[in-house]
């Protein structure tokens, strides 16, 4: 991930881990290209991490896993589509066209 090297230097450096982690994204996420709800997602992560006992916290990364996943076939599946969608969308004007002028 874009942000774990710097949330690790931070979290050496004596911050707290959610505040390292949290601040890691802010400074870095102009490095992705990832949207804004799943910043706050990631962000959200830590503020239970640690709070649990082992097997809660391994259901939680789960949790966090299945749904970095889920967006990540989301926003390919949408970004797949796209020229299909632009593609289709020139042939009907291109269409269009020819019509209004004959």
């Amino acid at each position: 991930m874009f942000f774990i090297k710097d949330a690790r230097e931070r979290f050496r450096q004596g911050e707290s881990f959610s505040l390292a982690w949290k601040n890691a994204i802010d400074k870095n996420k102009s490095d992705t290209c990832l949207p804004q709800d799943c910043l706050e997602k990631l962000k959200a992560f830590s503020d239970t991490f640690g709070s649990a006992d082992k097997q809660s916290e391994l259901e939680n990364c789960d949790t966090y896993i299945s749904y970095f996943e889920l967006r990540q076939k989301e926003l390919h599946e949408r970004a797949m589509s796209a020229p299909r969608v632009y593609g289709s969308l020139g042939v009907l004007f291109g269409a269009l066209a020819v019509i209004v002028l004959f």
